[in-house]
Protein backbone atom coordinates (compact mmCIF):
# COMPACT_ATOMS: atom_id res chain seq x y z
CA UNK A 1 0.00 0.00 0.00
CA UNK A 2 1.54 3.33 -1.00
CA UNK A 3 -0.01 5.12 1.96
CA UNK A 4 2.13 3.15 4.43
CA UNK A 5 5.14 5.35 3.76
CA UNK A 6 3.11 8.46 4.64
CA UNK A 7 1.56 7.15 7.85
CA UNK A 8 3.16 7.31 11.26
CA UNK A 9 3.92 4.14 13.15
CA UNK A 10 0.97 4.92 15.40
CA UNK A 11 -1.44 5.11 12.44
CA UNK A 12 -0.34 1.96 10.61
CA UNK A 13 -2.73 -0.33 12.45
CA UNK A 14 -5.63 1.97 11.60
CA UNK A 15 -4.50 2.13 7.96
CA UNK A 16 -4.30 -1.67 7.83
CA UNK A 17 -7.81 -1.85 9.29
CA UNK A 18 -9.19 0.58 6.69
CA UNK A 19 -7.42 -1.22 3.84
CA UNK A 20 -8.86 -4.54 5.00
CA UNK A 21 -12.41 -3.21 5.26
CA UNK A 22 -12.10 -1.49 1.88
CA UNK A 23 -10.88 -4.70 0.25
CA UNK A 24 -13.75 -6.64 1.84
CA UNK A 25 -16.27 -4.02 0.72
CA UNK A 26 -14.96 -4.24 -2.86
CA UNK A 27 -15.50 -8.01 -2.82
CA UNK A 28 -18.95 -7.43 -1.30
CA UNK A 29 -19.90 -5.01 -4.09
CA UNK A 30 -18.62 -7.47 -6.69
CA UNK A 31 -20.88 -10.10 -5.07
CA UNK A 32 -23.86 -7.74 -5.26
CA UNK A 33 -23.09 -6.95 -8.91
CA UNK A 34 -22.83 -10.64 -9.82
CA UNK A 35 -26.08 -11.43 -8.02
CA UNK A 36 -27.82 -8.55 -9.81
CA UNK A 37 -26.48 -9.77 -13.16
CA UNK A 38 -27.70 -13.26 -12.32
CA UNK A 39 -31.16 -12.00 -11.41
CA UNK A 40 -31.38 -10.00 -14.64
CA UNK A 41 -30.15 -12.94 -16.72
CA UNK A 42 -32.65 -15.28 -15.01
CA UNK A 43 -35.58 -12.93 -15.66
CA UNK A 44 -34.46 -12.24 -19.22
CA UNK A 45 -34.16 -15.98 -19.93
CA UNK A 46 -37.87 -16.48 -19.29
CA UNK A 47 -38.96 -13.20 -20.85
CA UNK A 48 -37.00 -13.67 -24.07
CA UNK A 49 -37.00 -17.45 -24.56
CA UNK A 50 -40.24 -18.81 -23.10
CA UNK A 51 -41.12 -20.60 -26.34
CA UNK A 52 -37.65 -21.94 -27.15
CA UNK A 53 -36.53 -24.59 -24.66
CA UNK A 54 -32.95 -24.84 -26.00
CA UNK A 55 -32.40 -21.07 -25.85
CA UNK A 56 -34.05 -20.92 -22.42
CA UNK A 57 -31.75 -23.64 -21.08
CA UNK A 58 -28.70 -21.85 -22.48
CA UNK A 59 -29.76 -18.51 -20.96
CA UNK A 60 -30.47 -20.11 -17.59
CA UNK A 61 -26.96 -21.59 -17.60
CA UNK A 62 -25.60 -18.06 -18.02
CA UNK A 63 -27.68 -16.88 -15.05
CA UNK A 64 -26.33 -19.76 -13.01
CA UNK A 65 -22.72 -18.74 -13.72
CA UNK A 66 -23.43 -15.26 -12.35
CA UNK A 67 -24.72 -16.78 -9.12
CA UNK A 68 -21.68 -19.04 -8.83
CA UNK A 69 -19.52 -15.90 -9.10
CA UNK A 70 -21.69 -14.23 -6.44
CA UNK A 71 -21.19 -17.22 -4.13
CA UNK A 72 -17.43 -17.03 -4.58
CA UNK A 73 -17.37 -13.28 -3.94
CA UNK A 74 -19.58 -13.61 -0.84
CA UNK A 75 -17.10 -16.05 0.67
CA UNK A 76 -14.16 -13.94 -0.43
CA UNK A 77 -15.63 -10.84 1.24
CA UNK A 78 -16.24 -12.67 4.52
CA UNK A 79 -12.75 -14.21 4.44
CA UNK A 80 -11.09 -10.84 3.86
CA UNK A 81 -13.19 -9.19 6.53
CA UNK A 82 -12.34 -11.91 9.05
CA UNK A 83 -8.59 -11.24 8.72
CA UNK A 84 -8.87 -8.11 10.87
CA UNK A 85 -11.28 -8.28 13.78
CA UNK A 86 -10.44 -5.82 16.52
CA UNK A 87 -13.83 -4.89 17.93
CA UNK A 88 -17.01 -6.79 18.86
CA UNK A 89 -18.87 -4.81 16.18
CA UNK A 90 -16.63 -6.46 13.59
CA UNK A 91 -17.84 -9.86 14.78
CA UNK A 92 -21.45 -8.74 14.32
CA UNK A 93 -20.71 -7.56 10.78
CA UNK A 94 -18.95 -10.85 10.02
CA UNK A 95 -21.97 -12.75 11.36
CA UNK A 96 -24.29 -10.72 9.13
CA UNK A 97 -22.00 -11.27 6.13
CA UNK A 98 -22.32 -15.00 6.68
CA UNK A 99 -26.08 -14.95 7.23
CA UNK A 100 -27.16 -12.37 4.66
CA UNK A 101 -24.49 -12.73 1.99
CA UNK A 102 -23.31 -16.31 1.98
CA UNK A 103 -26.48 -18.09 3.09
CA UNK A 104 -28.90 -15.96 1.05
CA UNK A 105 -26.81 -16.09 -2.12
CA UNK A 106 -26.41 -19.86 -1.66
CA UNK A 107 -30.18 -20.30 -1.40
CA UNK A 108 -30.88 -18.26 -4.52
CA UNK A 109 -28.05 -19.95 -6.42
CA UNK A 110 -29.46 -23.34 -5.45
CA UNK A 111 -32.89 -22.46 -6.86
CA UNK A 112 -31.35 -21.17 -10.09
CA UNK A 113 -29.23 -24.33 -10.34
CA UNK A 114 -32.26 -26.58 -9.85
CA UNK A 115 -34.28 -24.70 -12.49
CA UNK A 116 -31.30 -24.80 -14.86
CA UNK A 117 -30.91 -28.53 -14.23
CA UNK A 118 -34.59 -29.08 -15.00
CA UNK A 119 -34.35 -27.24 -18.31
CA UNK A 120 -31.22 -29.22 -19.24
CA UNK A 121 -32.96 -32.54 -18.53
CA UNK A 122 -31.01 -33.18 -15.34
CA UNK A 123 -32.53 -33.98 -11.93
CA UNK A 124 -34.18 -30.99 -10.27
CA UNK A 125 -33.23 -32.13 -6.76
CA UNK A 126 -29.70 -33.12 -5.78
Amino acid sequence: VTAEANVSEKGRAYLAYLCNKTEAFIAHLEMVASAAEGLAAYADAFAEHSGDEAALAKSLAVAETHYVKAQIKAREAATIFARVIDHPCDLAILFLANIFNIKKVDKIANVVKRVTNYHHGRPYWD
